[in-house]
This record gives structure tokens, C-alpha cells and sequence, in this order.
């Protein structure tokens, strides 16, 4: 992934010091776009993102290091890249601030990624749609036609 994507930006982590980063914002897309083409699957990724957006709000005053933030996320077997994004992310302890701005970067990964992957599905389920909702009025109609 390193090669595929340069994940710099995220030196200096997600959060500013007027909240998150302008330059973490502007590279989700980015991100999103080389991660489904390295065949991340999303919903994983957003089951991640949300068991540490929970952590963050409980975290308190204790900080989570960065091996700990990968065992955290360890049970959703999340590809190298992945990994790769959040020790990036973390290569220091992570607050409760710091780790709710890394859930928000994950987010906004998630949310393009998802675009990307099911944008080009819509026409396919819109078009499965209308048959069975077809199929469903016709045998509607056809029962009532029986009596």
C-alpha cells in the first residue's frame, strides 16, 4: 500500500488544533479509491471504525497505544492497508480527542469507499426492484382476480 498510496499526511494525526486536520479531510477520497481497489471489504472497515468511535467516547483520561489500537481492531481482520492507515494513524498513544478524530477519518474512508462500491450497483438493484415489485403486484392482482 505504501507504494500505492502515500499516507504522509497523516504524520502530524487526524486532529488540529481548531479540530480535524483540512488536509486529513481531503485525502478520504483518496484513500477510499485505493483501498476498494485493493479490495478492502467495506463493511468491515466500518465495523472497526464504529467499535473505536465507542472506545474513544469511554477512553477517559487513559490513552490507547498503538499496539493496543491494533489489537483492538484485531477480530475484524482488516487487510494490510488497513493496518498499514492506522499505524500511520497512530504511531504515538492516541487520546480520547485524538482517537475520536481517527474514527472520523475512518468515516469519512467508509463513506466514500461505500459510494465507490455501491454506486455503480444501484442501476442493477434498482432494476431487481421494479421485477419484484412487478411480480409481486401481478400475483397481487391475480389473487384478487381468483376471488
Amino acid at each position: 500500500m505504501s507504494a500505492e498510496l502515500d499516507l504522509a499526511y497523516l504524520a502530524g494525526g487526524c486532529l488540529g488544533e481548531r479540530g480535524m486536520r483540512p488536509e486529513v479531510t481531503r485525502e478520504a477520497p483518496r484513500v477510499a479509491q485505493a483501498l476498494v481497489a485493493a479490495g478492502v471489504d467495506v463493511t468491515r472497515l466500518d465495523l472497526a471504525t464504529e467499535h473505536l468511535a465507542r472506545l474513544a467516547q469511554h477512553l477517559g483520561d487513559d490513552v490507547v497505544s498503538a499496539d493496543a489500537l491494533a489489537d483492538l481492531v484485531r477480530p475484524f481482520e482488516l487487510p494490510p492497508p488497513v493496518e498499514a492507515l492506522l499505524r500511520a494513524a497512530a504511531p504515538q498513544a492516541l487520546d480520547a480527542d485524538a482517537l475520536a478524530a481517527l474514527a472520523v477519518h475512518l468515516v469519512d474512508i467508509v463513506e466514500a469507499a461505500a459510494l465507490q462500491v455501491f454506486i455503480p450497483e444501484l442501476p442493477q438493484l434498482t432494476a431487481k426492484s421494479d421485477r419484484t415489485g412487478d411480480d409481486a403486484r401481478r400475483v397481487g392482482k391475480a389473487r384478487f382476480l381468483r376471488g
